[in-house]
């Protein structure tokens, strides 16, 4: 028996621009990407080499009511185009519900999987047409990040993975981003649609309106990004034609909300927690939550029933009567089929004032701030840094105070906490004017931070004439944290792109005292090093924990890794921990860096329990 059948296959490459048609479906390809118009379903279809599975868009529906007449119509033709590199496919339909109405449907492929869809509506009779415009799309949701009510809310599993547990209404911008298991996917749409979840698609309609005989009318393009954007800040950024990308924080999609994410809270108080559900999932199961501190614990459960209909809870919790202790929540929510663990943290804030005053040493004058737990002490005539930090009786900062000199790798070695540019050598610093003095700031969560504010104004290098920063370096009372951030003032005349900022820390880390630094791998596996006897180098995305055998107290820095880097470099001589960031600012610009924690505790913090304290900002 003998039987004939059309085989069609694309041997495409990299670079390669490539169209034809199959006996399913009319094809573009453009590298390692395609676009697929299948005859028989009228769907458009994206395809990437990656095992993730990009968006379908189905056959698109014009009305009002509206018609699914191109659910089986033929188009009436379909053409293909070439544009800014890009390769595209044109199918265009004919209406037969809506007489004289043609409706072409532009695909756009780029070779860096980026898709770009358009709609463009003629009126060909001679009457006016008032019209409307949806398009349904699908893509899977698993570990999707959503700007949802009045933040940007992630998953990191299987939950939430599909359209019909989320409320559209609650998206506040124009745009999804699926971070998948192989390569991300970024949607965007123009303003003028209006997404609609529906089940396991979404709906994009859009009001076209009064359409004119023998008008035609486009829309501006939909968007989808397969892998071409990685970062979904970056495709965050690009969707709203933002200069700068903005470092948001993600929150979970559960999640269990302490103090309205402050973890500063005055001791004594009593302190509300709010389990909440941001999916369209009504609690149900048991919470219980436990405050631990210096090894003692408190818990209490409560019962939430589906029948309740809620989708937040909150309890009252009483912390412990203590202050300069870092108290531990936790939570655990076991539901009927799934269960989630919370953790968080509480640092009680007591009532007395920082003392602050002036003094010298060997002949500098120097500034002092001083909340009981921690003392700091700074010389800006000799430097603008931080000279002394003292917590549990224990200096943790090395300096080379009162001279300079030479030491490893630095020439001069200054020691202390200090900023500059990655351009600037710090014997650049010694000839700018600098200044210290006392400074109070409040944070965005309303908390009054005091302490010291050492103060650089450049005007001698010529590269960065102009630039103005302030060192803060601060406290709260009975709180053994401290924070450190900068406002920079940019004043050069010159675009900073992806200028290289570095906060340069060097600890003191003898190795007659046993020191050692710990934190965690990218699997969350624990990395421990001894310091100060051989050359070592650690860079992980992670909080760091320093300590020495002679300390009860160890010392975590805390900061967030999404908008800066971390690096330990140590040695016989030096222990180096460099906090690195890239900074776009515009001449005129000014802006606060995300702060640097530096908790003293008496047990390593895991980093889930960090998380409110990461996102505080000035």
């Amino acid at each position: 028996m003998a039987f004939r059948k059309k085989v069609g296959a694309a041997f495409t490459g990299l670079g390669a621009r490539l169209r034809g048609e199959t006996e399913t479906s009319w094809m573009i390809y453009n590298g390692k990407y395609a676009v697929a118009f299948d005859k028989e379903e009228h769907e458009i279809l994206l395809h990437n080499a990656s095992s993730d599975t990009p968006p379908t868009f189905y056959y698109p529906r014009i009305g009002k009511p509206y018609s699914s007449e191109f659910s089986k119509k033929e188009p009436e033709s379909v053409t293909y185009f070439e544009k800014h590199g890009g390769i595209g496919l044109t199918v265009t339909y004919r209406s037969g519900d809506f007489a004289g109405i043609l409706l072409a449907i532009h695909t756009l492929l780029y070779g860096d999987g980026t898709v770009e869809q358009w709609h463009e509506m003629t009126n060909t009779g001679d009457v006016p047409r008032e019209l409307s415009f949806t398009l349904a799309l699908s893509t899977g949701l698993y570990r999707v990040i959503l700007p949802y009510e009045d933040g940007f809310i992630e998953t990191n599993d299987s939950q939430g993975s599909s359209f019909e547990y989320w409320e559209s209404s609650n998206l506040a911008e124009n745009w999804l981003f699926v971070r998948g298991d192989a390569t991300p996917c970024g949607i965007s749409w123009p303003v003028e649609f209006s997404p609609i979840f529906e089940g396991w698609r979404m709906q994009l309609e859009c009001e076209v309106g009064l359409l004119a005989a023998q008008e035609t009318r486009t829309t501006k393009p939909l968007l989808i990004s397969m892998g071409s954007f990685t970062d979904w800040r970056e495709f965050r950024a690009h969707t709203l034609q933002m200069n700068t990308v903005e470092n948001k924080p993600l929150y979970r999609h559960q999640e269990l909300i302490i103090n309205e994410r402050n973890p500063f809270v005055s001791a004594n108080a009593e302190v509300e927690a709010t389990l909440k559900d941001y999916k369209l999932q009504y609690l149900d199961g048991e919470v219980a939550l436990g405050i631990k501190t210096n090894g003692s614990a408190h818990e209490q459960t409560h019962d939430l029933s589906s029948d309740d209909e809620e989708t937040s809870a909150s309890f009252t919790l009483t912390p412990p009567a203590s202050t300069g202790d870092i108290q531990l929540v936790t939570a655990s929510f076991n539901q009927r089929t799934i269960s989630a663990q919370f953790t968080d943290v509480i640092i009680p804030v007591g009532p007395d004032q920082i003392e602050k005053g002036d003094g010298s040493r060997d002949g500098f004058a120097t500034l002092f701030a001083d909340n009981g737990l921690i003392r700091l002490e700074a010389a800006p005539n000799f430097f603008p840094s931080l000279l002394s930090l003292t917590a549990g009786n224990k200096e943790w900062l090395d300096r080379s105070f009162p001279e300079l000199v030479a030491k490893s790798w630095w020439n001069p070695y200054v020691g202390g906490i200090f900023n500059l540019p990655a351009e600037l050598h710090a014997r650049s610093l010694m000839k700018e004017k600098r200044s210290g003095s006392f400074a109070t700031l409040h944070d965005t969560k309303g908390n009054l931070w005091e302490g010291i504010k050492i103060s650089v104004d450049v005007a001698e290098q010529e590269e960065f004439t102009g630039l103005s920063y302030d060192q803060y370096f601060l406290l709260l009372p009975g709180a053994p944290v401290l924070c450190h951030t900068v406002a920079i003032r940019q004043q050069t005349g010159v675009y900073f792109h992806q200028e290289e900022w570095n906060t340069n820390i060097f600890l003191a880390m003898p190795n007659t005292a046993g020191s050692w630094v710990q934190t965690h791998n990218a699997s969350n596996e624990p990395v421990h090093a001894a310091i100060g006897h051989e050359e070592g180098f650690i860079a992980e995305s992670s909080s760091l924990l320093f300590g020495t055998t002679d300390s009860v107290r160890k010392m975590q820095v805390v900061t967030d890794l999404t908008a800066a880097e971390m690096e330990v470099y140590f040695n016989k001589e030096v222990t180096n921990l460099s906090i690195s960031r890239e900074l776009d600012l515009a001449h005129g610009d000014k802006t606060f860096l995300s702060p640097v924690f530096f908790v003293f505790t008496e047990e390593a913090i895991a980093d889930n329990a960090l998380h409110a304290l990461r996102q505080l900002r000035f």
